[in-house]
């Protein structure tokens, strides 16, 4: 029943995710987030195993599910792939009506590239015809798939404006215009959504390392980026390197014929180096200063941090040794190979300060802290290296267990929770004080999801038994000071 209760928690908090991202309009909100809110709650309240189990199937199918095959359709649309992109649209628009219209809009481009042109113009005629909001949006995005740049450059959509703007040889009213997708305060999900209207300033503008950076964060399909990366290079002066690029992207007869169209376009009408005024100039180190932050904060291959790979090896060994003395959730078992018990003292044996830290209370305990350490740890290696990640857990862990000892409430504590709550807050000044990061709309905007993890932490482990809400408080704040350590001293290197 906990594993079924928790299970169900994270059902209702993706549900509520779900509805919170489309605003306050209770019409835009889905049928089955609802339905698995509402689920979720009565299931608490009446202690229901049947409500709980069908929130989190609910959930499953009618919340995650979609979600996963519809950035999967995006994903096709992106490499051109628009019959796959039509076809997982219409599985989607079973369960979600929205999807029905891009299944048709997907399908006009797709034809549209096979040489029949009669889909895209009747549909483009029905939408212009449509009042409504979201006809004008889907008739711009028709534009833009079909590259018609001439009526492009009075859409109402930023990007695609600042994008026509550009392939018509607009520079600096490109620029100025993209800048306009940028407000002085954003949310995170309104960053990752500005991100794309960088691409086509930094590519016509000649900047191919930011570009490239800008690239990575917004995981682009490898042709899409060979076809800005050849932007760029032709934009900084290099036309044979992008020429080059552009005929291998021809040559490779796997490519579908909108991505062979959009690539012979760039060939046929290479951009060149151009002078750009003050007001454009500002804005592209704007941009510059937004990408290089996105940069710093992106998530990285576990593979890239070796402390966190050492403290998963550490973790993974302690749950080892509590299943081979028999069982990883009795308290006995924890008490004997290193757990904490708070007495409003030191411990006797004052290695459990750090030993608790590699114990666990179960499988679902290990893997909420393995995950957390798994993205946090590659996060803060990359911004503060190596061994300030690593004073940053075990100052989280020690300090933790020194709140513990004195503050938290009677009884055995496990967990490497502390550890993770002092990377958080180790990333959280990343978030405000890192010289990349600082002032920045991205760092101001992940400094809030930031405190948000925070609260979603403490509440997947109050549900745990042997957690203690003082080791978390007390294992952030060690990484708030650890981390304001770190910052300082690279501020006084530089």
């Amino acid at each position: 029943m906990d594993l079924l209760f928790v299970l169900a928690v994270l059902a209702v908090a993706a549900s509520l995710g779900s509805l919170v991202a489309r605003g306050l309009d209770p019409r835009r909100w889905p049928l089955p987030a609802v339905l698995a809110v509402c689920l979720g709650v009565a299931g608490h309240l009446v202690e229901s195993a049947w409500a709980l189990a069908a929130a989190v199937a609910v959930t499953v199918i009618g919340v995650i599910g979609p979600a996963w095959l519809g950035h999967r359709a995006r994903r096709r649309a992106m490499r051109g792939e628009f019959a796959r992109a039509a076809a997982m649209a219409r599985w989607l628009g079973r369960v979600l009506p929205q999807w029905r219209p891009w299944q048709a809009l997907w399908h006009a481009a797709d034809r549209y590239y096979a040489g029949d042109t009669e889909p895209a113009r009747r549909l483009a005629q029905a939408l212009a015809a449509d009042p409504h909001p979201e006809s004008r949006v889907r008739r711009e995005a028709l534009m833009g798939l079909t590259r018609d740049w001439t009526s492009a450059r009075f859409a109402v959509s930023v990007d695609l404006q600042s994008r026509a703007l550009f392939e018509l040889g607009e520079l600096d009213a490109g620029i100025e215009t993209a800048a306009r997708a940028w407000a002085p305060r954003m949310r995170w999900i309104g960053v990752r959504r500005a991100r794309g209207t960088a691409l086509a300033p930094l590519a016509f503008a000649g900047r191919g390392d930011t570009l490239e950076r800008l690239m990575a964060q917004m995981r682009l399909p490898a042709v899409a980026r060979a076809i800005w990366r050849a932007t760029a290079q032709a934009a900084a002066g290099d036309h044979p390197a992008a020429r080059r690029a552009l005929t291998d992207v021809l040559d490779d007869p796997r490519h579908p014929a909108a991505v062979r169209i959009a690539a012979e376009a760039r060939r046929a009408a290479l951009p060149t180096p151009r002078a750009i005024d003050p007001a454009a100039a500002a804005v592209l180190a704007d941009l510059t200063r937004e990408v290089e932050a996105g940069d710093l904060l992106r998530t990285r291959p576990l593979r890239s941090a070796p402390v966190a790979l050492l403290v998963l090896a550490l973790i993974a060994i302690g749950f080892g040794l509590q299943l081979r003395a028999g069982s990883a959730t009795e308290g006995r078992v924890a008490l004997e190979l290193g757990a904490l018990y708070a007495e409003g003292r030191l411990p006797d044996e004052p290695w459990r300060l750090l030993a608790y830290g590699f114990l666990h209370a179960g499988p679902l305990h290990l893997a909420a802290n393995a995950v957390a350490v798994a993205i946090l740890g590659p996060m803060c290696h990359h911004a503060l290296g190596a061994a300030w990640t690593l004073a940053l857990f075990v100052g989280g862990v020690l300090i933790g267990g020194l709140g513990i000892s004195y503050f938290g409430a009677p009884g055995i504590t496990v967990g490497a929770s502390a550890g993770a709550m002092a990377l958080l807050g180790g990333l959280v000044v990343v978030t405000l004080g890192h010289p990349r990061v600082r002032g920045t709309r991205t760092g101001r905007a992940a400094a809030r999801l930031a405190i948000m993890l925070v609260v979603l932490q403490s509440a997947l482990d109050a549900v745990t038994p042997m957690i203690s809400s003082a080791g978390h408080l007390s294992g952030g704040l060690a990484g708030l000071a650890i981390g304001a350590l770190a910052i300082a001293r690279m501020r006084s290197s530089d």
